[in-house]
């Protein structure tokens, strides 16, 4: 809960007035180098940490910020505007900060959320592949205690950067399984670097499973894929907040 709406407004003004600090005086200056990086400088990510910018959209409760979507936008923005991969690597970590928020599963929310929140804990993620037609990129099949996932994920971003990966597999019933992995080796999983033109350093692969197991308490949600599709477009059709950072 955010509480006082004073205390909201203090809150975004002093994170965007951190956000476009460090767009200036960190990110901006190497940007040029950092897209032509292997990997994006610790350095980067740990001024964004320091200034509490991993917790914009997790709950006080567990040391976020909790800001509403616009001013979650306009510190988006700031960090946009000072390096694009930087930024392509932070912001997938809100959206799996926002889906451990609105989990079920209470221990994995207690075991991570906070880490998350304070950057502590980077985490990348791996969902473009259901928003495609045709039968499942990776097919999650129930199992005793969990699932098992099959197949590929042709992008995701911050392979070997972040700790915990969510990914998103589709059962036989139309049901998305939205699942915590371990960032590094996880078992069933490989990756293949991907040799991007621009935004080498966001260390995007293509991800292949199989027979990668997933109990039960590490899985975040299961929930309609036509559904989640359905508000999928909706948050789509706002564009990434990064394009307004450029052209300020």
């Amino acid at each position: 809960n955010g509480g006082d709406p004073r205390r909201q407004t203090a809150r975004m003004t002093a994170r965007t007035t951190a956000a476009a600090r460090i767009a200036d005086e960190v990110l901006f200056p190497a940007a040029q180098d950092v897209d032509r990086a292997d990997r994006i400088p610790d350095r980067n990510l740990a001024a964004l940490a320091d200034a509490g910018l991993f917790g914009l959209v997790g709950p006080v409760l567990h040391g976020g910020l909790d800001l509403d979507a616009s001013a979650a936008r306009r510190a988006m923005a700031d960090v946009g505007s000072g390096c694009g991969a930087t930024f392509f690597v932070w912001v997938q970590h809100h959206g799996v900060v926002g889906r451990l928020r609105a989990s079920q599963n209470a221990a994995l929310v207690e075991k991570h959320l906070a880490a998350f929140c304070a950057g502590r804990s980077l985490a990348g993620t791996a969902f473009a592949h259901v928003r495609r037609s045709g039968p499942p990129a990776i097919r999650a099949t129930r199992i005793d205690g969990g699932w098992r996932l099959d197949g590929n994920a042709p992008w995701a971003t911050s392979w070997g950067l972040a700790d915990w990966f969510s990914v998103a597999a589709e059962s036989d019933d139309g049901e998305l399984v939205w699942a915590l992995l371990p960032g590094r080796s996880p078992q069933g999983v490989s990756a293949t670097a991907l040799a991007l033109p621009v935004f080498r350093a966001t260390a995007t692969v293509a991800l292949r499973f199989d027979g990668c197991l997933v109990p039960d308490e590490r899985v975040l949600a299961v929930e309609s894929g036509d559904a989640w599709r359905r508000a999928d477009r909706r948050h789509a059709s706002l564009g990434q907040p990064a394009v307004l950072g450029v052209a300020d």
